[in-house]
């Protein structure tokens, strides 16, 4: 049955796109991993999806898509320079529909935190905890626009 509740947080700020204005209210279902709930918010939010691995093991959201999603990017300034500062390679990749790994940089793809600390295991292996927020978000540099310092 149901163990609580989380809230996931979608989060596209690195490309202008921000964050929805309320989190997605996850009920969560005992040792059911955060990958799970990772695809029921997208789904919910009517976005289809590609993944490597499997929800339970090995996890990787490769990219999300919806009509129109990328037509107007705009990666704040700031953050683009720290990109071009720490010679990221630039792919030249980016699509009007979707969003994920490889665009705009070598170091950009989906990657999650948990009440504002990156996990060190992927989302397959971490069980959701009542009143955890999991924010979900696309980096373009390896994390360090999101906060996740190496």
């Amino acid at each position: 049955g149901e163990i609580g509740t989380a809230y996931i947080i979608l989060d596209m700020t690195t490309v202008g796109l921000g964050i929805p204005d309320e989190p997605y209210t996850y009920r969560i279902k005992q040792n059911v991993p955060a990958s799970y709930a990772i695809m029921e918010m997208l789904t919910e939010y009517g976005y289809e999806f590609d993944y490597a691995g499997t929800p339970d093991v090995g996890f990787y959201l490769r990219r999300i898509r919806s009509g129109g999603l990328m037509d107007y990017p705009d990666i704040p300034e700031n953050l683009w320079d720290k990109v071009l500062q720490d010679n990221l390679t630039l792919t030249g990749q980016s699509y009007s529909d979707s969003l994920g790994e490889f665009d705009f940089t070598q170091g950009s793809g989906w990657m999650y935190s948990v009440n504002g600390v990156f996990p060190d295991v992927g989302t397959s292996s971490y069980s959701v905890s009542p009143g955890d927020v999991i924010v979900f978000s696309f980096t373009c540099n390896m994390g360090e626009d999101i906060g996740n310092y190496y």
